[in-house]
């Protein structure tokens, strides 16, 4: 099987870097691709004894859900711990699970509690047996102001004091964490969560209960908060008896709602035919599903009409702006085009034309619904905000009005400064080369913090970097220095990274590191000998020449596990197109 390298893969695994597990999926598809046939130097076919049932075998013990089992330190998932430096992890050892507490401003880790001790509490306050490799719960809260972590297990809620060693219930009436429920949307303070019911936006206070709509005219095809069919697979949400989270954003201080109205009552509708009984049932006859999908060259698509809701005044205004075609930056669950002001007073929003040759930055008045156009850019092809498929805009706009705005006009993806008057300043980054995501603005420094790839000569151009440049477009420097793709998250506070760089054929290192980029606390290393010994072997990557001679193609050739060079494999091409 051969693959080009998919860094924008579909896949997604939490926290875990994209390039090792690309490997891993990979390999399970050429075993499968490949199962029993192989040709000789003749091109007869090849196939020996049970091949279909050994190679299935083989391609089952490395199966994502079997293969994970058996790989260890290979992600961290930062949970930050309010007011301060610090945050938790659980980690996956060859020991078991454990929870680790790092301290960025100490450059230490540890474990976050006495596991040993707390299980023989909990043991003892429940009478359950507890295993201190495999702890009852997967979510802690560290509380710093009594010395405590709070857990639930065995239904119940508990708490363990690190001082006493001691397991008790929590106490009754004690604020905890809110946490949004399915198809729900919590506010910044956690005092309201935002939900769709029967296609109208309504909020729920926290505390109370008390629930109330903000909009009341919504019906089923032209809906609030709500993406269309053709973007938030409708059937499957459906088979799965899941909510969609509302597509919204709210404001910094808790108060606005930025949405949509979104309208599909002209989209042509769609017919899947499910002839596969669901779990659990025995009914042979299929099941017909019906919803609208728009296609390419349809005249009636979905489209979303800007809304601005006020959670205190419970009223909702449309912007005075035409409605948003549904494009790429939509097909995510997040809604992306829209983002608020630091002081809540300012909403902003892209707005790309169908087709995307021309995108908008505008302003809009929360408390008006007037809009300001600041940055128009057309082009004869795509004009995007991000070479990452559905991913957040490489667009920020600065506390002076100045804006950082991201554009392919020189032939790669780059950004640039523009004053609030909507012309261009200077570019912040240029040359044969293309910026991935924007980061991080440090505002004291006049620093831009951003991933690239492509600029290192040599290395693979779809392998992330991390770099920073002042706001002018001076004193670039390479942050990470390792030939590996580097998956980068932002500490809260904006004074460090955390990174998982690996690559198709070496596991995930975690770091931290600092605005230098100078690693200040080793994390995780990830261990794959348990695979390894199983016949897992990494991907070969290749590099060719295009047919025009000069352009470098980068990809992955995998070979199935029982890989003999006398004999001729097929080679699949796989797509995966909707409707779905």
């Amino acid at each position: 099987m051969i693959s080009g390298d998919l860094m924008n893969n579909p896949f997604s695994f939490p926290r875990l870097n994209l390039a090792f597990f690309l490997g891993l999926i990979l390999l399970i598809a050429s075993i499968l691709v490949n199962s029993g046939f192989a040709y000789d130097s003749s091109g007869s076919a090849n196939s020996s004894g049970n091949g279909f049932d050994f190679d299935y075998s083989i391609a089952e013990r490395f199966a994502p859900a079997n293969a994970t089992g058996s790989m260890f330190n290979m992600s961290v998932d930062p949970h930050w711990i309010v007011g301060t430096h610090s945050f938790w992890y659980q980690k996956t050892s060859r020991n078991g699970h454990e929870f680790v507490l790092a301290d960025l401003q100490n450059g230490t880790k540890k474990p976050a509690f006495n596991h040993s001790q707390l299980a023989r509490s909990l043991s003892h306050a429940t009478g359950e047996m507890v295993d201190p490799a495999n702890l009852p719960f997967d979510e802690i809260t560290i509380r710093l102001e009594s010395n405590e972590i709070e857990f639930s297990a065995f239904n119940r809620t508990m708490q363990f004091n690190l001082s006493s060693g001691q397991v008790d219930e929590a106490p009754a009436g004690r604020k905890t964490e809110t946490e949004a429920g399915p198809g729900e949307m919590l506010s910044p303070d956690g005092r309201l969560v935002a939900f769709v019911h029967d296609h109208n936006l309504w909020i729920k206070v926290t505390e109370t209960g008390e629930k109330y709509p903000l909009t009341v005219d919504g019906t089923e095809d032209y809906a609030y908060a709500e993406r269309s069919d053709t973007v938030s697979h409708p059937v499957s949400l459906a088979r799965l008896d899941e909510k969609a989270a509302p597509y919204l954003v709210w404001s910094p201080d808790s108060r606005m709602i930025a949405t949509f109205k979104m309208d599909q009552r002209n989209v042509t509708e769609m017919h899947l035919l499910q002839c596969s009984p669901d779990n659990g049932t025995r009914s042979s006859r299929p099941k017909l599903w019906t919803y609208r999908f728009a296609l390419p060259a349809d005249k009636a698509i979905p489209m979303y009409e800007p809304a601005v809701a006020d959670v205190l005044k419970r009223e909702t205004i449309l912007a005075s702006f035409q409605a948003q075609p549904e494009v790429s930056l939509m097909d995510t669950d997040d809604d992306v085009l829209q983002w608020w002001s630091d002081n809540s007073k300012e909403l902003y929003s892209l707005y790309a034309q169908r087709g995307e040759k021309a995108l908008l930055l505008l302003k809009i008045d929360p408390k008006s619904g007037a809009i300001e156009k600041i940055i128009e850019e057309k082009g004869r092809t795509y004009v995007e905000a991000n070479l990452d498929y559905a991913s957040p805009p490489n667009v920020r706009v600065l506390k002076n009005g100045e804006v950082i705005w991201f554009s392919e006009k020189s032939g790669y993806g780059h950004m640039y400064l523009y004053g609030k008057d909507g012309r261009q300043i200077c570019p912040i980054t240029s040359g044969d080369w293309a910026v991935r995501e924007l980061l991080l603005v440090d505002g004291n420094s006049s620093m831009v913090y951003f991933t690239a790839g492509g600029r290192e000569p040599g290395r693979d151009p779809y392998y992330r970097h991390l770099y920073r440049c002042n706001l002018s477009g001076g004193d670039l420097q390479l942050l990470t220095t390792e030939d590996a793709d580097h998956d980068i998250e932002v500490d809260p506070q904006g004074t460090a990274f955390i990174d998982t760089y690996s690559r198709v054929d070496e596991p995930p290192v975690s770091v931290v590191r600092d605005l230098n980029g100078t690693v200040i606390l080793d994390l995780e290393k990830g261990d794959i000998e348990n695979i390894t010994d199983m016949g897992w072997m990494p991907p070969e990557r290749y590099r060719v020449k295009a047919l025009d001679g000069r352009t470098d193609l980068y990809g992955l050739i995998v070979k199935p596990t029982s890989f003999n060079a006398s004999l001729k494999y097929p080679v699949v091409e796989t797509v995966y197109p909707g409707p779905w």
